[in-house]
């Protein structure tokens, strides 16, 4: 029998911005770096975290309201 492997997603709406130059941002977690490209996100609990821009196009969409038409341009190769 062949293994298969798959990725498991949540429905999880958050805020995000993509960063244009490499960023350090203090947190009372600590210091959350990010690279220029990548993504900040903050999640529905106020935590903030970084995401590699092609882990976040392969992860999250648009989220719109129920009378918008869907955004989908596909997935970039390898997600």
């Amino acid at each position: 029998m062949e293994t298969v492997l798959y990725r498991s997603t949540t429905e999880q709406v958050v805020e995000a911005i993509q960063v244009q130059d490499d960023m350090e941002i203090p947190t009372p977690n600590g210091v959350v770096k990010v690279s220029a490209g990548g993504w900040l996100i903050l999640d529905e609990h106020g935590n903030l975290g970084r995401c590699s821009n092609m882990d976040f196009q392969c992860t999250y969409e648009i989220a719109g309201d129920s009378d918008r038409d869907s955004v989908s341009e596909g997935k970039p190769c390898g997600c």
